[in-house]
């Protein structure tokens, strides 16, 4: 695979995001927060660098849901929801349920907005992060979804 589709939900940005672009943060060392999250006792896990947010994260077979979090009224406050999709077998589901949320919480996107062909990453930012605008979040999430996808090869090479 030469690429992978990068979307922001609430514009309907998107763009083609090649490996060589994903260096702003080890992709190994993304792999391994990645893997430590998924093997975490506690809810969240710290997001090196980018103190106080935090993470989550869910996987269904190849596809990986991630919530950023900040701290906000004594209680973590979900930031951005970040979708990764490494191949198309649960990509559909995981796209719907992306969308549902949106539409649960009223964010808007637009009408013509479509799901990609796998893999790709979408983020759909919450509306606490327009008071925070962590500049850090975009190559974060470029840099995730490249660590994702490029484990679940791994995974899928070893398991043949």
């Amino acid at each position: 695979m030469s690429y992978l589709v990068r979307i922001t939900l609430n514009s309907g940005y998107s763009c083609k995001s090649y490996r060589e672009e994903a260096d702003h943060m080890p992709v190994d060392e993304v792999a391994d927060l990645i893997t430590q999250a998924l093997d975490a006792d506690q809810a969240t896990i710290a997001i090196p660098g980018t103190s106080p947010f935090r993470m989550s994260v869910a996987q269904d077979g190849s596809s990986l849901g991630v919530v950023v979090w900040h701290p906000h009224n004594d209680e973590e406050a979900p930031v951005a929801m970040i979708a990764i999709a490494a191949n198309g077998r649960p990509a559909t589901r995981l796209w719907n349920s992306h969308v549902g949320v949106a539409d649960e919480l009223g964010i808007t996107y637009p009408a013509n907005i479509e799901k990609p062909p796998a893999p790709w990453c979408a983020t759909l930012l919450l509306p606490y992060c327009a008071d925070l605008r962590p500049s850090w979040l975009a190559d974060f999430e470029h840099v995730l979804a490249w660590a994702w996808v490029l484990m679940r090869q791994d995974s899928d090479r070893s398991s043949r």
